[in-house]
């Protein structure tokens, strides 16, 4: 696999994916791991005020098709208010999203050892760059949840080690 951009450069995907899983995998094993995570009940007045304004936003949608099913509303007008109140929706769920991490990484961050836990995902991708992980998009939330990964090209003519990586892969930590 390759990874493309705008300006028609190209990187091949295994050496930024090994590089990046080893960042992240370091940053899993260290003991300060818990501070990043919290748990629900940090937020539970925010999330439950979010909680109910999703609530609202989905009654209104309902409303709203409804009323355009009963010809109570034109078609624009039916658009505009589902534009609305979709864009709210985004917005809410954006801000939950931030406040309760994902649960479906709970168990990998969680684990007495996440970094095997991590590994475990990975599965043969450890032994061998051309596989792919055994839960890709898991791997990738947890990437998520960590960090921001910029690829940047790779200069001409040089060839890809670590410390080129360094130089041209940007992770950043949330």
């Amino acid at each position: 696999m390759t990874y493309y951009c705008k300006k028609h450069q190209s990187r091949v995907a295994s050496f930024v994916d090994d590089y990046v899983f080893a960042v992240v995998r370091e940053r899993l094993a260290m003991p300060d791991l818990a501070n990043l995570l919290y748990k629900e009940e940090d937020h539970a007045g925010q999330l439950e005020e979010i909680r109910n304004e999703l609530s609202t936003i989905d009654a209104r949608i309902a409303q709203t098709e409804r009323d355009y099913d009963e010809d109570l509303i034109d078609a624009k007008r039916r658009k505009r208010k589902l534009d609305k109140l979709l864009a709210k929706q985004s917005a809410l769920e954006d801000k939950r999203m931030k406040l309760q991490p994902d649960s479906a990484i709970a168990p990998i961050l969680g684990a007495p050892n996440p970094a095997e836990a991590f590994d475990e995902l990975l599965g043969p991708r450890l032994s061998n760059p051309l596989e792919y992980p055994r839960n890709p998009k898991l791997v990738a939330s947890v990437i998520d949840v960590l960090c921001k990964v910029t690829v940047f090209p790779h200069k001409r003519g040089t060839r890809v080690n670590p410390e080129s990586l360094k130089e041209t892969v940007k992770i950043e930590w949330k």
